[in-house]
C-alpha cells in the first residue's frame, strides 16, 4: 500500500480521520503488517505469503507521521517503511509545489527508526527519473544515498521510484547500482518480483468499501500504464513483463 500523508487538501492530502478508518479496517479485519525485509525473505525463498499480510509505505517523508500515523501504528503494533528524499528533510531545497506540507527532521527520522519503523530511498531532489541522465542516476543511488544512510545512521536497501515513472532503461540502472534489496513502482501487476513490488495508492475520499474491493487478488487488474509527462519526449512506464 501506498500512502502520501499530510493535513491539508490535495489529491495525495490523507487527512487525520480518514487514515485511521482505513487503519481500523485493517485491525477490525486481522491483518497483520509485515517489513519489506520479511516480504523479501518471502520472495526469495519462495514459501506463500501467509493470508492478510500487508507493507505499509509512506512516501516523500512528510511530518505527519510523526504527528497522526505513528499513534495509530503503535495503538494496532503496525510497522511500515518511510521513503526519504533527502534533500527535503527538514524543508530544505523543496519545491515550491510540494511545500504543501512540512517534512521530517533528523531528529522525527531517528524517532521513527527506534519506533521500528523501516527507512528507504525515494531519491536525492525528488525529480523523475526518466528526465535524468544515467550519470546523474547512478550518482543518485550511490553516492547521495550513502550520505545519507551517513546522516541518519542506516542502510537504505529499499527504494520507490519518484513519481512511480520509470522505463526499461532507467529500472536497469537502478536495479544493478542502487544496491536494493526491493524496489517499488505505483501500479498493480502482480508479479513475484521484489524489484517490480506492486502497491494501492490511498487517495483523499477513496472510500473503504472500494479500497476493501482493491485488497482481493481477483481485482488486482492490470491498470492502465502511467504516462510520464516529465520531459519533452512523453516516456511510458514499461510493464517488464
Amino acid at each position: 500500500m501506498k500512502s502520501i500523508f499530510n493535513c491539508r487538501q490535495g489529491e495525495w492530502c490523507v487527512l487525520s480521520d480518514f487514515f485511521r478508518d482505513f487503519i481500523n479496517y485493517f485491525a477490525q479485519n486481522n491483518y497483520k503488517t509485515i517489513t519489506l525485509d520479511e516480504l523479501v525473505t518471502i520472495y526469495k525463498t519462495k514459501v506463500k505469503l501467509p493470508e492478510k499480510r500487508i507493507v505499509l509505505t509512506f512516501d516523500d517523508g512528510r511530518k505527519g507521521i510523526i504527528k497522526h500515523v505513528m499513534p495509530l501504528l503503535e495503538k494496532y503494533h503496525f510497522n511500515g517503511v518511510v521513503y526519504l528524499v533527502s534533500n527535503w528533510i527538514g524543508n530544505n531545497q523543496m519545491k515550491n509545489n510540494e511545500h504543501y506540507s512540512d517534512f521530517l527532521t533528523d531528529n522525527d527520522i531517528k524517532v521513527l527508526i527506534d519506533k521500528g519503523m523501516q527507512m528507504g530511498y525515494h531519491s536525492s531532489d525528488h525529480k523523475c527519473f526518466n528526465t535524468k541522465s544515467c550519470c546523474e542516476i547512478i550518482k543518485d543511488i550511490t553516492l547521495k544515498k550513502k550520505d545519507l544512510e551517513n546522516k541518519i545512521g542506516v542502510r537504505l536497501y529499499h527504494f520507490s521510484y519518484p513519481y512511480g515513472h520509470f522505463n526499461k532503461t532507467v529500472h536497469q540502472l537502478v536495479k544493478e547500482n542502487g544496491n536494493f534489496i526491493s524496489i517499488a513502482t505505483s501500479d498493480r501487476h502482480m508479479r513475484r518480483d521484489r524489484f517490480l513490488l506492486p502497491r494501492i495508492s490511498i487517495k483523499n475520499k477513496m472510500s473503504i468499501n472500494y479500497f476493501s474491493r482493491l485488497l482481493h487478488k481477483d481485482s488486482w487488474i492490470a491498470l492502465n500504464k502511467i504516462k510520464c509527462y516529465h520531459n519533452s519526449m512523453m516516456m511510458v512506464e514499461s510493464s517488464l513483463e
